[in-house]
């Protein structure tokens, strides 16, 4: 007898898991909702993928760092904005247009314990946090390095740690000591 290969396995195993998937799903999800979450899924990765490989065409990480954190740096001032006059700012520019309550960014900013917790670009505020300590290691390193370092540099880490704590996002606060160290 010969016994298949790993790849062959592996695939078989892949294939096993979404027939039974499929098979056996509850029936209580719609299928449209399940599809859309798919889509959005697929929508995803495949951003992902696109974004890689320009970052990868590019071919100047200096470029893409200052553009990350370019963008950043706009996104924590919308998370000042927000905790300063305590409203979403996609709830702002999605009234404007006419689209209230269309989307989860389009909501009022949750609370947290009586605080109201900022989510600048995100959907929701842990997304919003987690992104800000994912960026944390790059802006740390850029500030260290910028020539006015007492100004813009610390200007930059202070915005981002508070933007951080804003979210009230325990999680994400206690990575920091770990990513700053």
């Amino acid at each position: 007898h010969s016994f298949p290969t790993r790849s062959s396995s592996d695939l078989l195993l892949v294939v096993a898991w979404v027939a039974d998937g499929l098979a056996f799903a509850p029936p209580s999800g719609i299928p449209t909702v399940a599809l859309q979450r798919l889509i959005n899924l697929a929508f995803v990765a495949l951003f992902f993928v696109v974004t890689l490989a320009l970052c990868r065409l590019i071919d100047n990480p200096r470029f893409v760092v200052r553009a990350i954190l370019v963008t950043f740096t706009i996104s924590a001032v919308m998370a000042l904005i927000e905790h300063l006059t305590k409203q979403s700012f996609g709830e702002h520019w999605f009234n404007l247009a006419g689209e209230a309550g269309s989307t989860t960014a389009s909501h009022v900013l949750e609370t947290r314990v009586g605080h109201v917790r900022v989510r600048s670009s995100a959907e929701f505020a842990l997304a919003y946090a987690w992104l800000a300590v994912m960026v944390l290691p790059l802006l740390t390193a850029s500030a260290l390095r910028m020539r006015r370092w007492l100004t813009a540099g610390s200007l930059l880490m202070v915005m981002t740690l508070a933007a951080i704590y804003w979210t009230y996002a325990r999680s994400a606060a206690g990575a920091v000591p770990l990513i700053l160290v």
